[in-house]
């Protein structure tokens, strides 16, 4: 199982492939995102644990401007570190930041510049990650949503990743759910009842074939398909039914991870 997943934000090609072979060469999984504008849904189908940025990409300061949208308010990585590597020096001449790591315009964990050994740049990331997980926050637990409608995903991402020990990561359908099943290996599957080509019950059929003992919450926003569902797999889940709230979500999860016998979380 990897160390930690690591999400690269940079423009530079021969950069980004050389860090990446360094760090999976250490046992982290990577994955690498060229552009600004794709990088938000890729925080949300990989659910890395640190993000590695790029201040300057296309002649401008996205990386800047990309920082503090994350860290803001509801914000995707306000619990995730972030690891600005920037050449703007090189570009520029200068640095104009006294602190680059100023909490109004660049609101970031810690600033390398480049050129930077790949080493020591994975020793930062190896002291970043154990600052985080020595904080107050406990183990985190993973947690996978598979459904089909993006509102839904989103909405219950970012619910969940308010919760610091919680990682999130999100599948639009049932066959790449479950192969992020396998990848992922989570603490707890979410899984909406009613989706094309491989509906819930399909989903949680495979499932349990993988990992007997995963806990389950069903989602369906129809409480007269419970009790034909739980037929059909042959046992009770847990169920949320839609609408819910964030606060019956959280609620939801906490039983389920804690133990809570099947059945016993808001049903039919």
């Amino acid at each position: 199982m990897a160390r930690a997943r690591i999400l690269i934000i940079d423009d530079d090609a021969d950069f980004s492939s050389i860090i990446k072979t360094t760090l999976e060469a250490r046992g982290y999984e990577v994955a690498v995102c060229a552009e600004p504008s794709a990088c938000e849904w890729m925080l949300r189908d990989f659910s890395p644990e640190l993000l590695i940025l790029d201040l300057m990409m296309g002649g401008r300061m996205e990386g800047a401007l990309l920082a503090r949208r994350l860290k803001g308010d509801g914000g995707a990585c306000r619990n995730i570190p972030i690891l600005v590597v920037t050449g703007v020096r090189q570009q520029t001449g200068f640095f104009w930041l006294r602190d680059p790591r100023d909490p109004v315009y660049l609101p970031v964990e810690e600033v390398v510049e480049k050129p930077v050994k790949p080493a020591d740049l994975a020793q930062r990331i190896e002291r970043l990650l154990a600052k985080r997980g020595g904080s107050a926050i406990g183990p985190r637990r993973t947690l996978l949503i598979i459904d089909d409608n993006p509102t839904m995903r989103a909405a219950c991402m970012e619910v969940l990743l308010r919760v610091p020990e919680y990682v999130v990561a999100v599948a639009q359908d049932g066959m790449s759910g479950l192969e992020m099943l396998r990848r992922y290996e989570p603490d707890l599957l979410l899984v909406d009842l009613l989706m094309p080509e491989m509906d819930g019950v399909e989903v949680i059929r495979c499932a349990r074939k993988d990992s007997p003992g995963l806990p389950v919450i069903g989602i369906t926003g129809d409480g007269l398909a419970v009790a034909p569902a739980e037929r059909r797999l042959g046992l009770r889940i847990q169920w949320l039914l839609k609408p819910f709230t964030p606060a019956e979500l959280r609620e939801a999860v906490r039983q389920a991870l804690d133990g809570v016998a099947a059945g016993q979380g808001r049903s039919a």
